[in-house]
């Protein structure tokens, strides 16, 4: 690859986005709560209700419809690097899933109590859930759990070393390690769940290695459960590289329309997962993974699941176009291209995350502390940077909130405050739960100039607040 070829060309990005088109004053810095949506999108979704609103049926505009909706499902395989389209659940959001997940496992956790035949999980088995997640992928287990009198643990965050941007002045450069999690692991933990990516700390987590360490110890009876909803706007997605048994993320974060995407093992459906849909669903031939969902699908939303497929690929071949994703979806050309797509991402991202990183470390005389990482590094961290100011004593002020609120009042641009459903995480950190942390958090369409000017807004606020 020449230099040009390696780089994202962020014009081209920009251009998919009618938002950023129509609104170029305009700094999009709230990503993690909410991408923007590509044009592409939303063309799909007009053409799914304009041309083939109809339910699936056995006459030809239904026929039509249903392709439109296979082609949904099988780009969706294609972003969790799915080997089948039977390895996707689609729903309402990630939190659904999760949820979902969860009552299926519980459904057959009954039934083999009741005398089905198979492996049980016991009062007193364990789940762990770490500290650093969105509640979305603790409250789940949490409920799963107590309901079924398992013993709930908790992986907290303990602070990082140095050469992964932890800092002796700076207490909350905190994360995951995975030494903290092997003295929680038993022979009877049942179930993992960790984030891939924080959506406060902005961190990643070592998912392989995770779940190389789980297998370990528990004699490959527990199962992992990973949240990508704060990874995969910026890395791809390979569940089934990382031998992790059930992952979501949300494509409303990932450049789409409100829709939750799960993967799930084969071997996880197949021996923990009950059926949620009506009875006479439950040995229908073909039907996938619809009956592990408890209603209709949505039938435009997972069309337009298309062209969040069709624009990442674009970004390694601008040549590419509209896919037949049922025909290309476990080719090892289109995953290289979407390996190569998100190498950019994260070429480009990282300058972004530099400058950002680097002018909040500068703001220490101040105060300012990140939450999470003070490293820049692309294998470290995403460019999702959450901060709050303390006293001379290192003492939390609670200043996020009218941090947040001069940052969104005075400028044109997006930036979020509080606890972001990481509740737990904020309370941990002895950090006013209403007050939280201010995050601001930029993705690959935004530039170097849009990410100064931010930091400019800031150290103006800051002059006048602190």
């Amino acid at each position: 690859m020449t230099a040009t070829q390696d780089q994202l060309n962020v014009d081209f990005v920009r251009s998919h986005f009618p938002a950023i088109v129509n609104n170029p004053e305009y700094i999009f810095s709230e990503n993690a709560g909410g991408s923007q949506v590509l044009a592409s999108v939303v063309s799909r979704l007009s053409s799914y209700l304009l041309e083939s609103n109809v339910q699936m049926a056995a006459y030809p505009l239904a026929h039509t419809a249903a392709a439109k909706v296979e082609r949904g499902t099988y780009a969706a395989a294609f972003l969790v690097g799915a080997d089948s389209k039977d390895e996707v659940l689609l729903g309402q959001s990630a939190t659904q899933i999760a949820e979902n997940m969860a009552r299926m496992i519980e459904r057959t956790l009954e039934k083999r109590r009741e005398g089905e035949p198979g492996e049980t999980w016991n009062e007193g088995d364990e789940i762990i859930v770490s500290q650093s997640d969105h509640e979305t992928n603790i409250g789940a287990w949490a409920r799963l759990a107590a309901r079924n009198k398992l013993t709930l643990k908790v992986w907290p965050v303990t602070p990082l070393p140095s050469s992964q941007g932890g800092s002796d002045s700076n207490p909350y450069a905190v994360g995951l390690d995975p030494a903290v999690l092997s003295t929680l692991l038993t022979p009877r933990t049942r179930l993992v769940a960790f984030t891939g990516c924080s959506n406060v700390l902005g961190t990643f987590t070592p998912i392989r290695e995770i779940t190389s360490l789980v297998a370990s110890k528990t004699g490959g009876k527990a199962l992992v459960a990973v949240d990508c909803v704060a990874f995969a706007p910026h890395r791809p997605m390979r569940p089934k590289e990382w031998g992790v048994d059930m992952a979501i993320f949300s494509l409303y974060k990932t450049y789409g329309p409100h829709i939750g995407i799960g993967y799930v093992a084969p071997r996880a459906r197949d021996q923990w997962f009950g059926k949620l849909n009506h009875f006479f669903l439950h040995d229908a031939q073909g039907a996938g993974t619809y009956p592990y969902t408890p209603s209709s699908q949505q039938y435009e939303l997972i069309y337009s699941i298309t062209a969040v497929a069709d624009y990442l690929v674009s970004l390694a071949d601008a040549n590419k176009r509209e896919e037949d994703w049922t025909q290309v979806y476990t080719s090892p050309q289109h995953r290289q291209l979407l390996d190569a797509a998100f190498a950019k991402i994260a070429r480009h991202e990282e300058e972004l995350q530099r400058i950002l990183v680097d002018f909040l470390v500068s703001q220490h005389p101040r105060g300012v502390r990140i939450v999470g990482s003070e490293s820049h590094r692309a294998e470290i961290r995403a460019p999702t940077v959450a901060f709050v100011v303390v006293d001379k004593e290192g003492k939390p002020q609670p200043l996020s909130k009218r941090v947040h609120q001069a940052l969104v009042e005075d400028n044109k641009l997006g930036a979020q405050q509080g606890h972001m459903y990481a509740y737990r995480l904020v309370e941990k950190l002895g950090l006013d739960i209403q007050d939280g942390v201010v995050r601001v958090s930029f993705v690959h369409y935004n530039t170097t100039g849009e990410v100064e000017q931010f930091c400019a807004a800031l150290g103006k606020v800051l002059d006048r607040l602190v």
